[in-house]
């Protein structure tokens, strides 16, 4: 049985018979994900073959599989609990515009060295990385986006990381940042959530959430993989 989750949120079984089911952790996940509408767009057959197996395994959700973003008909969705899981291969085909902003957009990542957090992913609410994808990390990171989390695996924060090691710094930065917004900038990094943040930082998660909030704010980014990204390429990290 294969078993995976995060400490702030719920943990999913493949195994349909486990006793999870009838734990509090189950009934937990079960009502963070009930009337969620999950899209799953991925041009390539094979992976969107593999996906739709997946999501079959977690019995709440009837997933909605695409091979293309603009055939999905999101007017009929109740977008407030709309999660679209696009592939990082197809991102040069989309058009943003398609995509309604109140829809939370997960980007499956297939090979983290050759990620690039440009344009391209000012859209993402949270990444997913291929070779570690099971039920558990799909239900888990939809339920952490539904929260207004940002679910990054660690291998993809570390790569973000060491591209922001590569570039050229200014000597001037844009953008000054109180200590306190570098520090949650760090832990942004890292892929944190808002309550892992206020543990590190030893404040509320309400008072975690308004930093990052300040953070966005600073450095006018629509979401926090935009943030770290542009903190790397002015020099703040």
């Amino acid at each position: 049985m294969t078993v995976s989750g995060a400490e702030d949120n719920c943990l999913v079984s493949r195994d349909s018979e486990s006793p999870m089911r009838e734990s509090g952790l189950w009934r937990n996940c079960s009502d963070q994900l009930v009337g969620t509408q999950v899209i799953v767009s991925v041009a390539d057959s094979v992976l969107r073959q593999g996906m739709r197996t997946l999501m079959s395994e977690f019995p709440l959700w009837v997933p909605l599989i695409s091979r293309d973003v603009r055939s999905v008909d999101f007017g009929s969705i109740d977008l407030s609990r709309c999660v679209l899981i696009l592939a990082d291969a197809d991102i040069g085909s989309v058009q943003w515009s398609d995509i309604p902003l109140s829809c939370k957009v997960l980007i499956l990542i297939r090979d983290p060295s050759r990620i690039e957090f440009m344009e391209d992913f000012s859209r993402a609410d949270g990444f997913l990385l291929q070779s570690k994808l099971n039920a558990g990390i799909i239900a888990d990171a939809v339920s952490r986006v539904l929260s207004g989390d940002f679910p990054m695996p660690s291998e993809v924060a570390r790569e973000l990381l060491l591209q922001g090691s590569h570039q050229v710094r200014t000597a001037i930065r844009s953008t000054r940042i109180t200590e306190r917004q570098r520090e949650t900038l760090i832990l942004l990094s890292e892929g944190l959530s808002n309550r892992q943040i206020g543990r590190r930082l030893r404040i509320s998660e309400h008072g975690a959430k308004r930093l990052v909030t300040s953070v966005l704010a600073k450095l006018d980014a629509p979401n926090r993989a935009s943030a770290v990204a542009s903190a790397m390429r002015q020099g703040i990290l």
